[in-house]
């Protein structure tokens, strides 16, 4: 990475983040409902979807790197298709 400022880890964590989020939109994600008939509620955004493992592989990413964390990110994307979305 070079010489680093003050700060520029929080600023490449997040530039890093902001690319994989920008993967996962590229990638078609289309969200259908969970649940049949749920016409009434508005379906589930990607962003809301598996707090759980998304948390996990964030906090992964952020402190190992992206690379480090092949196992966590696909947990995110087996759980983001159990819940319909196509990524």
């Amino acid at each position: 990475m070079g010489i680093c400022y003050p700060g520029c880890q929080l600023v490449y964590t997040a530039a890093l983040i902001c690319e994989i989020m920008s993967t996962v939109s590229a990638a078609s994600v289309e969200a259908t409902p969970a649940i049949e008939g749920a016409q009434d509620k508005k379906p589930l955004k990607p962003c809301c979807a598996c707090p759980e493992t998304k948390k996990a592989r964030d906090t992964c990413i952020i402190e190992k790197g992206e690379e480090n964390c092949t196992d966590l990110i696909e947990a995110h994307k087996e759980c983001m298709r159990a819940l319909g979305f196509k990524i």
